[in-house]
């Protein structure tokens, strides 16, 4: 069972305007599932497999809603000196959760491993983790909703 918790906190942090860019956009329709839009583009095919080596590949084509944090590049490499291979759990959380939503914001959001994901934002930018920004926000498919972000999640 998934499950997402947001604990709001009062501490702060700055957030720089300088906003990420991502190569391409990902493309999606509202009828679509999650795993359907991953599979369709490439650069996420090392982020598709750990879905199915976590056995939540099913999951994520037809239940939800799910939001799905998703690291570019996501090939699990070693990314700020995480030499660790990411957890999919750590980039999962139940229900649809907007950046708008996300951008209002400073406190926790604990993912399907359970791991509390740090939420900090201004009205304008958000950072997940301290130091993670979105970028490519709100894409909406059939069972939820899919952020790009510039790296993967470590709690």
């Amino acid at each position: 069972m998934l499950f997402a918790v947001l604990f709001m906190g009062n501490a702060c942090t700055a957030v720089p305007d300088v906003e990420p860019q991502v190569p391409t956009k990902l493309n999606a329709n509202e009828t679509s599932d999650i795993v359907s839009v991953l599979k369709s583009d490439g650069r996420f095919s090392s982020f598709v497999t750990a879905v199915e080596d976590a056995n939540l590949d099913e999951e994520l084509a037809t239940d939800g809603p799910f939001t799905v944090f998703v690291p570019i590049p996501a090939d699990g490499s070693s990314q700020n000196g995480k030499s660790e291979s990411i957890s999919v759990e750590d980039h999962v959380a139940a229900g649809t959760i907007l950046s708008a939503d996300l951008e209002h914001i400073t406190g926790f959001l604990v993912m399907q491993s359970g791991n509390s994901i740090g939420v900090s934002g201004n009205g304008q930018h958000v950072l997940l983790s301290e130091d993670v920004r979105l970028v490519q926000s709100d894409i909406r498919v059939a069972n939820g909703v899919i952020h790009l972000i510039e790296k993967p999640l470590f709690p």
